[in-house]
């Protein structure tokens, strides 16, 4: 995670060709970011941000899913298996999310603390 270059006011990720050590990419996000995951074929980024969202986002077509629903800071974000994704919340709460989508599928809760990971 850095400042991006061209939005001092934003985030980013950069993503090298760790061969070249040239950067590929550059895809700013508008929140502090907590965890970045990616998935197993390297073609999508996952991001728990501060603004109490996740972000999925698509490499190469940089197209972006946001998972909007916690009430406090997102603190990490685990691909499934499937086409599913789940969030740790400071509210206390895991989140199950449809990536494709951003439909939440299920809340889980009953935790007495913040869920970190």
């Amino acid at each position: 995670m850095a400042t991006s270059s061209r939005n001092p006011n934003k985030y980013a990720v950069c993503i090298y060709n760790l061969e070249t050590f040239e950067l590929k990419h550059e895809i700013e996000i508008d929140s502090r970011m907590y965890n970045v995951s990616v998935s197993n074929d390297n073609n999508t980024l996952f991001f728990a941000c501060g603004n109490c969202t996740g972000r999925v986002i698509d490499i190469k077509t940089k197209k972006s899913v946001t998972l909007a629903g916690h009430t406090d800071e997102v603190k990490c974000i685990i691909p499934c298996e499937d086409n599913d994704v789940l969030t740790c919340s400071w509210d206390m709460t895991i989140r199950r999310w449809n990536r494709s989508t951003g439909e939440c599928i299920r809340t889980f809760t009953g935790h007495n603390g913040w869920v970190c990971s």
